[in-house]
């Protein structure tokens, strides 16, 4: 079917719809493209409103005064169709696999010319998740929270105090902000005071950080970053940490990002460590010491704004109902 001028097929349209006419539409904030040669059309795009789509499957709107014949929208090797409803809309359901930057160009359905009615590009990746598994095959690889608060229930600890009630981390004006509360009473000089475990991911690798967790000795590590950076002197340490405690059951500690590199992401533990590795208490729930292939739950702090590319949808295995808030 070749394209019919706009005209034509206003002239084909019955008065009473052109009398009827729908008012004019907003299109969507983000850049469109009606490439040289595109067809003569006032196709628009309507949702999804920004270039970025924070879901596996969503809808496509686009929107016309005049054209109603079927539309196809393809998008690579798939194609999917819509007819217009009452109002000149055209509804796409669209499903991606892969986070990524998908190029999407609509066509009148059947057209042998292929002339390009409009073209344009989303951005499609998983929503903000606060508590991912890594090392797992089912990863999830969301953007994690700038901003994550993490409840953990009373009384779930594996036989020593303190008991953890929460775990706090963000990242602000360069610093990134580790503070755990726990339900009894810590002080400094403890030797099982709240300590974090952290991963920054290198492609493919990881480097482990620790703040404030015990040394062979059994004396907690709290004045210096154990790990995480690029080249860490001898003593494996990274540059000094900020280590207070606000109140009688919360300890914090502050680092600088760059002394971790420029890593998009952290991914980070809460835990209450005893003699011989033995962890009491953790947050999140599923923690797992020295096996790979096991799921191994981490809060995830996101430093840097990532790109659609960076995430992959997936089925995550490190759920749990207790999250506070988390924000990008």
């Amino acid at each position: 079917m070749k394209l019919l001028p706009l005209l034509a097929i206003a002239l084909a349209l019955p008065a009473a719809a052109l009398a009827a006419a729908p008012p004019p539409v907003a299109p969507a904030t983000h850049t469109v493209e009606r490439p040289a040669g595109a067809a003569d059309s006032d196709l628009v795009l309507l949702s999804p409103e920004g270039p970025t789509v924070n879901a596996q499957k969503f809808t496509i709107v686009l929107h016309s005064d005049t054209l109603r014949q079927k539309l196809r929208l393809e998008q690579g090797p798939t194609n999917s169709f819509s007819t217009p409803d009452a109002n000149g809309s055209f509804h796409f359901a669209e499903k991606i696999e892969h986070g990524g930057t998908y190029d999407f160009t609509a066509y009148i359905a059947g057209d042998q010319t292929f002339q390009v009615l409009l073209r344009f590009s989303l951005g499609v990746q998983p929503t903000l998740y606060a508590i991912q598994s890594l090392g797992s095959k089912t990863t999830l690889m969301a953007p994690g929270c700038s901003v994550c608060h993490i409840r953990d229930p009373r009384g779930d600890t594996k036989g020593g105090p303190p008991d953890l009630a929460s775990f706090d981390v963000s990242v602000a004006n360069g610093w990134i902000t580790f503070r755990v509360t726990a339900y009894d009473g810590i002080r400094f000089g403890d030797r099982q005071i709240p300590c974090v475990e952290g991963s920054v991911p290198t492609g493919g690798s990881n480097r482990f950080f620790f703040l404030g967790c015990s040394t062979a000795s059994g004396i907690p590590h709290t004045g210096r970053l154990v790990g995480g950076c690029v080249r860490p002197d001898r003593n494996h340490e990274c540059g000094a940490v900020r280590t207070s405690f606000p109140d009688s059951r919360t300890v914090m500690y502050r680092i600088r990002a760059q002394q971790l590199g420029k890593p998009s992401q952290i991914a980070v533990q809460a835990w209450i460590l005893y003699a011989g590795d033995r962890l009491m208490d953790t947050i999140p729930n599923v923690v797992h010491l020295g096996n790979a292939h096991t799921t191994n739950c981490f809060v995830i702090l996101q430093l840097r704004k990532g790109v659609p590319g960076d995430y992959e949808f997936g089925k995550s295995e490190c759920s749990q109902a207790v999250v506070g808030t988390a924000k990008p």
